[in-house]
């Protein structure tokens, strides 16, 4: 929620979120909930986590996922092995697992993820991630982490 929020609001300004509390715009508790309601129909759109999207509509679900071209919040998720571990090499056996064919085809089949990789193909019907990062918001993830006690703030008291 931070870094879209933080996204959003760095590249339109809290007037956006102004205008979507005036549209009718809700929050709800979690992604899980976003792409239910979605795909039930309740919400005609939603912005939630990728993977969960492909899950259902892999399973049948008449949710589609698109990835806007104005921009789409892109999360790093970061993988390394700390200094302090205390089992370097397992860590390091681990972090090079993931970063393998072998690990990101995992990845892509048990959790529907997008790879990192591009000797590895993304789960059907998706992007790989150069086109999905090509598509992503600049965000100031320094300036975010400065804001977080301001963005909470300000979006809790324009959307709650």
């Amino acid at each position: 929620m931070m870094a879209s929020v933080g996204g959003l609001t760095q590249k339109y300004g809290w007037k956006y979120f102004e205008d979507l509390r005036r549209n009718k715009g809700t929050v709800v508790r979690g992604n899980t909930d976003v792409a239910q309601k979605v795909a039930s129909g309740e919400f005609a759109v939603g912005m939630t986590l990728d993977y969960m999207v492909r899950g259902m509509r892999d399973k049948g679900s008449a949710i589609e996922l698109i990835y806007p071209d104005d921009g789409t919040i892109a999360i790093p998720s970061p993988i390394a092995v700390m200094k302090a571990s205390r089992n370097i090499a397992a860590a390091t056996r681990f972090v090079d697992y993931i970063l393998s064919r072998e690990g990101q085809e995992t990845l892509v089949r048990l959790g529907s993820l997008v790879p990192v990789r591009a000797d590895v193909d993304p789960p059907p019907a998706t992007d790989k991630a150069d086109t999905i990062l090509g598509k992503a918001m600049g965000v100031d993830w320094d300036a975010l982490e400065r804001g977080i006690d301001e963005i909470k703030t300000k979006f809790q008291d324009i959307m709650m």
